[in-house]
């Protein structure tokens, strides 16, 4: 599965390899995300203005999403134990379908 990264991130992280410029305090929860993926590193866990990229985190960058990239964590089975069926739904009414489907507990009032 390829490193899903909105476009924020992307630039950021474009920026990082590229110009070397520290993020900005907006940028944090940016910096921890790419960190988190693996694409790039801090020198303690607060400090997002340290970013460095990682060798996965420049490739990204120089080559695009199609080389092996970390991927982003992937559920491998269900909290009652069972096997995911297929894909997780990528949009907000099928995440929705399936909450119902399951008998979950939803909080808004959609449909």
């Amino acid at each position: 599965m390829a490193v899903s990264l909105n476009p924020r991130q992307l630039g950021l992280l474009g920026r990082i390899v590229n110009d070397g410029h520290p993020p900005t305090s907006k940028e944090a929860t940016s910096v921890y995300a790419l960190r988190s993926r693996g694409l790039v590193t801090t020198t303690s866990s607060f400090a997002y203005h340290t970013a460095a990229a990682t060798e996965p985190g420049r490739d990204l960058i120089e080559h695009g999403p199609s080389r092996s990239t970390p991927s982003t964590t992937t559920p491998s089975s269900r909290t009652d134990g069972q096997p995911l069926d297929g894909e997780i739904p990528a949009t907000l009414d099928e995440l929705i379908s399936l909450i119902d489907s399951e008998g979950g507990y939803r909080l808004d009032n959609r449909r």
